[in-house]
């Protein structure tokens, strides 16, 4: 047995078991593979197994006189439990919020997207598929359609959520005494959710009225004190000031498009790591390129202009450049010091010489909609900083994309695919340490994988080029897989980047289970080193002459 309840292992490979005793006397004892050899994986499938068999198990021989619902003191309990700890959660969020850079803007929109989420939960208790976006703006019409992204945003992590809230609700009823099996997890469930939903109502009752929440503190165990009304206060007679108009802060005066981006960074210490790494950042590498790139892109659509003198002019001239903007924009060193309305003359002078299709002109969907939501986050985060700054209209720069998100990228060309396999690391280098040069001989190390694993698998370059010696694994069917999962080699992008990716066949003509082979009795772990590291210094000398 393992510390995870229900589990042994055979070799790295988790395997859920269970033992039931039948009407008859027999016992019963299914076993699966859990088909991963990640500990966290591997607990939550076996929670899930756990629940379902309990459930098939009572459906067939459960006694009809046992009592399946929570008493009412015990749920009362729980949800009162829940309700306080919403509300603490609550205070702490609020505390948040005074951050500068808060990611829901204010408050009020965070106690906006937690209802609607809370509600939703407590409605399906995280039952069927995850709602699509349409299906979601027509459940919430009265949001705001930012707003309501925001929780479209929340409940697409709906398979994550239910994990979570499968380990609390199962340690609400240990505390209570109370066996965990199907019944009593799916009441206990909703009744927290129940309890969340009713916590974000009365937390938002509170701020608008303070003696609410001064009465809810009073009827708190803290003791019988005696509150006297105070006497009455002198009436005085208020005097007319002249307001002040408000200012542009001298510091924001001048600042372009790009100093407010890097200003902007500098000023939100959690969006970068710590300098000793013991702090994570919750932007990546990739996410603070994307948002110096739309600041950028600002700056070189609207001149010297100062960010804070941003208009709506502005964004309407700015959406005219990325509709006229070449497919190669700023992959080439001389569109650098070029202004975005001197590259789209470009590209229209090269349409009427024939060299480009005018329907390549302008950006996608995605991309508009991510360049504009990163020029609104720092936008608005300026304004707190200067009430002065002019307030825009962003409802006209959010696009709607009715494409899938397979759709929404072109599909890599096979042509062009095939020209890069043929290049000396797959077709013949002269040596290891002349790999870029045509020869006779292929090495199968990291240079020569990772390409191919990418191509027949799908996976990002990231996943590609984390995956150790246990992330290839092969089912009880016989079938090889890559399992995709969190590791200590690197992260996932996000929760539903975990998957099984059965290894292509052409990688197991190729050789590619050899390969990992050779790794592991070598006591490597295949690890982001080995797989980007020079091939000279990790090359597996699986060697042959090409024909």
């Amino acid at each position: 047995m393992t510390a995870i309840p229900n589990t042994k292992r055979r070799g790295a490979i988790y395997w859920y078991r269970r033992s039931r005793r039948l009407p008859c006397g027999n016992h019963f004892r299914p076993m699966v593979s859990l088909r991963t050899a990640c500990p966290q994986a591997a607990r939550h499938r076996a929670a899930i197994l756990t629940a379902k068999f309990e459930e098939l198990y009572m459906r067939l021989f459960g006694k009809p006189a046992r009592r399946l619902a929570l008493d009412k003191d015990a749920a009362t309990r729980i949800f009162q439990g829940e309700f306080n700890k919403a509300l603490d959660a609550l205070d702490d969020e609020r505390e948040q919020y005074a951050i500068r850079g808060y990611e829901f803007g204010d408050l009020d929109t965070f106690l906006d997207v937690h209802e609607e989420v809370y509600r939703y939960l407590a409605e399906t208790n995280c039952s069927g598929d995850e709602p699509t976006a349409e299906a979601w703006t027509e459940r919430v019409p009265h949001l705001d359609r930012d707003v309501a992204m925001l929780a479209h945003q929340q409940v697409s992590r709906l398979s994550a959520i239910w994990h979570q809230s499968l380990d609390e609700t199962a340690e609400a009823l240990e505390n209570e005494q109370i066996e965990t099996d199907i019944f009593h997890m799916d009441q206990a469930m909703r009744l927290r959710f129940e309890a969340r939903l009713a916590a974000v109502q009365e937390y938002r009752r509170r701020l608008s009225d303070p003696d609410r929440r001064f009465e809810s503190l009073l009827a708190a165990p803290v003791g019988q004190a005696t509150v006297r009304p105070a006497a009455p206060a002198a009436v005085i007679q208020p005097t007319t000031v002249a307001p002040t108009a408000p200012t542009i802060d001298p510091a924001w005066a001048s600042l372009t498009a790009e100093q407010a981006a890097q200003k902007f960074i500098n000023d939100n210490p959690k969006l970068v790591a710590s300098e000793t790494g013991k702090r994570e950042a919750k932007w990546t590498d990739k996410t603070r390129s994307q948002f110096e790139t739309a600041m950028r892109l600002l700056q070189k659509s609207m001149g010297p202009k100062p960010f804070v003198a941003l208009s709506n002019e502005d964004l309407r001239q700015l959406m005219k450049h990325f509709d006229g903007l070449p497919p190669n924009h700023h992959k080439t060193p001389r569109h650098g010091p070029m202004t975005l309305e001197e590259i789209c003359a470009e590209a229209k002078a090269e349409i009427r010489k024939g060299r480009l299709e005018k329907s390549a002109l302008g950006l996608n969907v995605p991309t508009l909609n991510r360049h504009f939501r990163f020029l609104k986050m720092a936008h608005e985060w300026a304004r707190k900083q200067n009430p002065a700054i002019q307030a825009l209209d962003w409802s006209e720069f959010a696009f709607e994309d009715g494409r899938s998100a397979r759709e929404q990228r072109d599909a890599f060309p096979v042509s062009v695919a095939r020209k890069i396999f043929r290049l000396p690391p797959w077709h013949g280098c002269a040596n290891k340490r002349h790999r870029l040069k045509p020869g006779r001989d292929v090495y199968h190390d990291s240079l020569y994988w990772v390409l191919p694993i990418i191509w027949y698998s799908g996976m990002r370059r990231e996943e590609a080029c984390k995956l150790q010696v246990t992330d290839i694994a092969r089912s009880e069917d016989g079938i090889w897989y890559f399992d995709v999962d969190v590791t200590d080699a690197g992260r996932l992008k996000n929760a539903s980047s975990r998957r099984w990716i059965p290894v292509a066949d052409e990688l197991v003509r190729l050789g590619f289970i050899d390969f990992v082979a050779a790794v592991a009795r070598r006591g490597r772990s295949c690890s982001s080193r080995s797989w980007s590291a020079t091939p000279a210094t990790w090359a597996i000398p699986i060697t042959g002459s090409a024909g």
